[in-house]
């Protein structure tokens, strides 16, 4: 692995790596998974190789670490997930394995790690192939429930509360409430949904509402913005050009990857992206934010590279005043010219449509669609606010008939 710094938005790029599908960072390294099964660790400063976790014998799909860059989480546990069916739990102090979960039939598609005041014990939850969500004990591995949410496979899910958000490559997202075994609503994508993130936060301004949203990230490349606490649609996200691997909230703005190469940055006040970090040459499937001013971004071009979100912020304030004083500059006229600003080795110019970056060998997610022809695609802007959320009331039924047929709680065993 090469250890290279860059002068644009690019900070450090760490290359000669395998195909990056899976990723998480600590305080003091990243680790990444790959299609053949094995975790590789690097240390953040110097890039030099920590450790090489083996036991998975297919691709690490998703990890969650306990803690991450808490160094109060001593040891640090690793979870990761893969498409061999089980989730391992590793003990990164020793680099050994301390447990095997067993129960999905299929693929393990995500993992999330969750230690929240009040739980009796860390939780686990995981989301596979065979559609179903599973809640583990993180300590022990042992199954504690499980719930069949969708008819395809669970691609992503995020716990929030009591609740815990699903998507499906059926083209819906759910919001589930496991320990009552209830549905509390039902959403629908432009597509098959690949990822989804749900982001709440305070009113800034008198006057204002607290913001409660669920972001979809679909194949087609869209983005749906949906209201929380009403399931209304309130916008549809387009730039993209292919399926939508991650999302992820930082500051009030939310961060996209795609198979299209690109990392955009949202205003989700407008329906275009406000900023493109370019950079990688293939698919990111994986992104993590930092408090400190930065994310990791790892990708099928073999790299992990970190990138300046700070900087880029400070640009966009600066544009924004720009915009408040009627300036009008080469930095105005490109964010006025094309839809969004993309970084091309430190200029920024007007981001353009193609797909620069697209993969090569055809490694979309399993049942990703070919984008939809430009010209072919409905007035999004305009219908997708109206679009029918919850699937109207008799679908809405019919979801929760055959979502509670599906609810099975097993205790005590550690597959099942």
């Amino acid at each position: 692995m090469s250890y290279d710094h860059t002068e644009s938005d690019c900070l450090t790029a760490y290359t000669g790596l395998d195909p990056v599908v899976s990723l998480e960072v600590l305080s003091d390294c990243f680790l990444y998974g790959s299609y053949s099964g094995l975790i590789k660790g690097f240390n953040l400063q110097t890039g030099a190789h920590l450790m090489d976790l083996q036991g998975h014998t297919r691709t690490v799909k998703c990890m969650a670490a306990s803690e991450p860059l808490s160094p109060e989480a001593n040891p640090e546990t690793l979870y990761s997930c893969s498409a061999d069916g089980t989730i391992r739990i590793w003990d990164l102090g020793t680099g050994k394995c301390r447990g095997i979960c067993t129960g999905h039939q299929g693929s393990v598609e995500t993992v999330e790690y969750c230690d929240e005041e009040g739980q009796a014990h860390p939780l686990l939850f995981s989301g596979g192939e065979d559609g179903t969500v599973r809640v583990w004990n993180a300590n022990t591995g042992d199954c504690e429930h499980t719930v069949k949410a969708h008819i395809g496979k669970v691609n992503a899910l995020q716990r929030v509360g009591g609740i815990v958000y699903t998507c499906s490559m059926d083209g819906l997202a759910k919001a589930i409430d496991i320990e009552k075994g209830q549905l509390v609503a039902v959403y629908e994508g432009t597509s098959p949904i690949r990822c989804l993130r749900h982001h709440t936060q305070a009113a800034t301004e008198e006057g204002q509402e607290d913001t409660h949203v669920l972001a979809l990230g679909c194949a087609d490349g869209r983005i749906r913005i949906y209201d929380t606490r009403t399931a209304n649609c309130i916008n549809t996200l387009e730039g993209h050009t292919e399926v939508v691997y991650t999302l992820n909230f930082a500051d009030g703005f939310l961060y996209s990857t795609s198979d299209d190469g690109n990392i955009k940055h949202w205003n989700l006040e407008s329906p275009k992206a406000e900023y493109t970090y370019n950079g990688h040459t293939d698919a990111i499937p994986c992104i993590r934010i930092l408090p400190n001013g930065t994310f990791y971004t790892g990708s099928y071009d073999k790299s992990v590279r970190v990138w300046d979100r700070e900087g880029v912020l400070e640009k966009l304030r600066i544009q924004r005043l720009l915009d408040d004083t009627g300036y009008v500059s080469k930095f105005n006229f490109a964010a006025k010219a094309g839809a969004g600003l993309v970084n091309r080795g430190g200029a920024t110019t007007p981001s353009k449509s193609s797909s620069k970056g697209s993969k090569k060998g055809g490694k979309s997610a399993k049942g990703s669609k070919t984008p939809t022809k430009a010209g072919s695609r409905p007035n999004s802007a305009a219908t997708d606010k109206t679009a029918r959320t919850v699937k109207g009331k008799d679908q809405l039924e019919k979801e929760t008939e055959a979502f509670a047929e599906g609810v099975c709680v097993p205790r005590g065993s550690r597959g099942g």
